[in-house]
C-alpha cells in the first residue's frame, strides 16, 4: 500500500489532481456490501464519459470476475455508492447518489478491486493475484466483517494492484461490522447531510453489441439506479394486505408500467449484454446446459447448427403468442440463450417432474429430463424459470394488452392455448432453489432494457402470496440455532452442540477467531476439538450455519473461553542420613560395651 508524508499530501492538494479513489469499504452481513468513491480534486469528473470501471477479483484471481461501467457526475468532494441490492440501506441511494450492481458488488474479505479511468488504473484494494485467506490485514482489523474508510490526507489511490496490500498500514480506519452511516461522504465519521452531491449524466446511452448480423441498437429506458423498491412496487407495497385478486391486480399495475416493446432483432442484443458470462465477456451462458458459448456462435450466422445457440421461449410462444409482433413474444424476461439441438428438444412441454435424461443425439444433458410431455430443467436453474412463467401469468392478464391473451398457470400437463404448467411443480423448483445474485442481476438488466421488473425477483416471498394456497402449501417455520457458551481447562477434549428448532438441516462450523482448533465433524450439529495449551486464559470463537430443504438459513457464534492450568511442582523428598551413624555403627558399640562387662565380671570373680 502506499504512503504519502504529509508534505506530499499538501502538494497534491496544492495542485488540485482530479483524484477518483475508494475512501469507503463495506463487507458486512448478507448482503451489506458497498464501496464508495470520492472526487477529491478540484474539478468535475464524468465517469461514464470518462470511461471509469469497476472491477471485482475474486478468490486470488488475476483476471476479473466482473466489471462495471460507472457513470455520474462527481463534484468535488463529492462521493458515489456502488453497492449490492440487498444492502439494507440501499433505499438511500437512489440515482444520482448510488449504483446498484450485484456482480460486481458480491466480493468476501478476501477479493479485490481494480479502479480504472479507460486503461489507467487509478485506485485499487487488495492484492489481484493473491488470495489472502479470509482478508486482507489481521486478525483484529481486517476487510472481513468490518467498514473501512479511507484517513484524510489519503488523496490518491494504490494505483498498482499487484503490491503487498495491508490496509492497517496508516491508509484506513476500521469500523465494526454493518456501520453504514458513512456512506456517501468522505472522511472517517458519519456522513452530516450537508456533503456536495453527484450529478446524473444525462440518459443512459444505446446498446450496439450487435456482433453478427440480424440484431439492433437498443437504446436503454433507464439506468438500474433509476429503480427504488418503494415507488416503483407503489400500487403492490399498498395492497399486500388485500385480497388476494386485488393484490394480484396492483402488482400487474405496477410492472405494466414502463414496459418497452423491443424487436425480435433487438432481442439478441438485450441478451448479448444481460446473459453474458461474468467471467468471459465473449460469451453467453445458456440457459438448460449452463454451458459458456461465444457470442458468436448465434443461429442467425451458424443456420441454426444443433450447436448453435438461439432465443428459447421458457413461456412457449405456441402458448398464447404465436406472433412476433406480440407484447410476450419479445418480453426478455422469460427469454434466454438456449443450445438450438436443447431448445428443439424442449419443444412446448409444460414443465414437470420427471422422465429421462435429454438427449440430442450427440450431449447428453445435466440434469435436463424429458417425459414426452413434460420438461424438467437442471436444478440449477428451475427456480430461475418457475419466477419467468409466475413473471408471464401475471404480466399479462385478460384485457390488459391488445394484442396478448391472458395467461394461465395451472396444476396440469398436456396444456394448450394460453395455458401452462404445471403450476405446483413451478411452486416447489421456486422453494428449492432461491434467488440468487446472478438473477438480480439479470433483472436489472433486463430494467435498463425493457423498462420494467420481475417482482418475483424482487419479493420472493410474494410467491407463497400468489400462489401458496392453490399449491396447499403450510407455513414452513424458518431454522434458528443457539449454542452454549462454556469454558474449558486447556487440553480438555471440547464437544459443542448445536441447537436447533427443526430438522433435515445441513451445518457448516468454521472458526471465527482465537487460537487455532482443529474441528472434527464440522458438518454435524456437534462438533469437538481439543483444546489446546495456552499460557493465559484465551477465546476462541466458532460459528455454524444451518441450512434448511429450501435454502434458508441461521447461522450464531459461541465463544469458547480456554483456561491455564498452572503447572504443578513436586516437593523436594526429605533428605536421607549418612550410613556411618546407621546399624553398623550402633553394633560395634554394642559389642564394646559387651566386652567391657564381661571384664568386670572376671575382675570381680578373681
Amino acid at each position: 500500500m502506499k504512503k504519502l508524508s504529509i508534505l506530499m499530501c499538501g502538494f497534491l492538494s496544492l495542485n488540485a489532481v482530479a483524484d477518483v479513489v475508494i475512501t469507503e469499504y463495506v463487507e458486512g452481513g448478507g448482503y451489506n456490501k458497498a464501496l464508495e468513491i470520492t472526487n477529491l480534486g478540484t474539478t468535475e469528473v464524468a465517469l461514464g464519459s470518462e470511461g471509469y470501471t469497476l472491477s471485482l477479483y475474486t478468490n486470488g484471481s488475476a483476471e476479473p470476475s466482473s466489471t462495471y461501467s460507472l457513470y455520474g457526475i462527481l463534484v468535488p468532494n463529492s462521493s458515489l455508492v456502488i453497492y449490492n441490492s440487498g444492502l439494507t440501506v440501499a433505499s438511500s441511494f437512489e440515482s444520482p447518489l448510488g449504483l446498484s450492481d450485484n456482480s460486481v458488488l458480491n466480493h468476501n474479505g478476501d477479493d479485490a478491486y481494480v479502479l480504472k479511468k479507460g486503461d489507467e488504473i487509478v485506485d485499487s484494494f487488495g492484492q489481484v493475484g493473491i488470495d489472502p485467506g479470509s482478508y486482507w490485514g489481521t486478525s483484529s482489523d481486517n476487510s472481513k466483517d468490518h467498514t473501512l474508510r479511507r484517513k484524510v490526507g489519503i488523496t490518491t489511490g494504490d494505483k498498482d494492484p499487484s503490491d503487498a496490500y495491508d490496509p492497517t498500514i496508516s491508509e484506513w480506519t476500521f469500523f465494526d461490522k454493518d456501520t453504514l452511516d458513512g456512506l456517501g461522504c468522505t472522511g472517517e465519521g458519519p456522513c452530516t447531510g450537508n456533503e456536495p452531491l453527484p450529478l446524473l449524466e444525462g440518459d443512459p446511452p444505446p446498446v450496439d453489441s450487435c456482433i453478427f448480423t440480424r440484431c439492433d441498437e437498443v437504446p436503454k429506458v433507464n439506468l438500474r439506479a433509476d429503480y427504488v423498491e418503494s415507488t416503483y412496487y407503489i400500487k403492490a407495497n399498498a395492497a399486500i394486505d388485500s385480497e388476494l385478486s386485488i393484490f394480484k391486480q396492483a402488482i400487474h399495475q405496477d410492472i405494466k408500467v414502463g414496459h418497452t416493446q423491443l424487436t425480435y432483432n433487438q432481442v439478441w442484443t438485450a441478451l448479448i449484454d444481460i446473459d453474458e458470462d461474468p467471467n468471459n465477456s465473449d460469451n453467453v451462458n445458456l440457459l438448460y446446459t449452463g454451458k459458456s458459448i461465444a457470442k458468436t456462435e448465434n443461429a442467425s450466422v451458424k443456420n441454426n447448427a444443433p450447436d448453435s445457440w438461439n432465443r428459447e421461449h421458457v413461456w412457449s410462444k405456441s402458448h398464447g403468442f404465436p406472433n412476433s409482433s406480440q407484447l410476450g413474444y419479445t418480453d426478455i424476461h422469460h427469454l434466454r440463450p438456449a443450445d438450438a439441438s436443447i431448445n428443439s428438444l424442449r419443444s412446448n412441454y409444460d414443465f414437470d417432474n420427471g422422465g429421462s435424461p435429454a438427449n440430442d443425439g450427440s450431449i447428453v444433458t445435466e440434469n435436463n429430463v424429458l417425459s414426452g410431455v413434460s420438461w424438467e430443467p437442471r436444478d440449477a436453474v428451475k427456480g430461475d424459470v418457475a419466477r419467468m412463467m409466475f413473471y408471464m401469468a401475471v404480466r399479462y392478464e385478460e384485457n390488459s394488452d391488445n394484442d396478448m391473451p391472458d395467461l394461465v398457470l395451472v396444476d396440469s400437463v398436456n396444456t394448450d392455448g394460453a395455458e401452462f404448467g404445471k403450476l405446483c411443480s413451478l411452486y416447489q423448483w421456486h422453494e428449492n432453489d432461491p434467488v440468487d445474485a446472478q438473477e438480480v442481476e439479470r433483472n436489472h438488466g433486463v430494467y435498463e432494457f425493457q423498462g420494467n421488473r420481475n417482482p418475483f425477483i424482487d419479493h420472493p416471498e410474494w410467491v407463497e402470496k400468489v400462489y401458496g394456497a392453490q399449491c396447499n402449501v403450510s407455513n414452513v417455520p424458518l431454522p434458528t440455532v443457539s449454542v452454549d457458551t462454556i469454558e474449558v481447562a486447556e487440553g480438555a477434549n471440547v464437544s459443542l452442540t448445536a441447537n436447533v428448532n427443526v430438522s433435515d438441516l445441513t451445518f457448516e462450523w468454521s472458526q471465527q477467531s482465537g487460537v487455532s482448533v482443529t474441528l472434527s465433524a464440522a458438518d454435524s450439529s456437534m462438533v469437538s476439538f481439543d483444546a489446546p495449551s495456552v499460557d493465559s486464559t484465551q477465546t476462541v470463537v466458532l460459528s455454524v450455519t444451518v441450512t434448511d430443504q429450501q435454502g434458508n438459513q441461521a447461522t450464531t457464534t459461541v465463544d469458547i473461553t480456554i483456561t491455564d492450568v498452572p503447572e504443578v511442582i513436586p516437593e523436594d523428598p526429605p533428605t536421607k542420613k549418612s550410613s556411618s551413624g546407621g546399624s553398623l555403627g550402633f553394633s560395634f558399640l554394642a559389642f564394646i560395651s559387651l566386652l567391657l562387662l564381661r571384664n568386670r565380671a572376671f575382675i570381680k570373680r578373681t
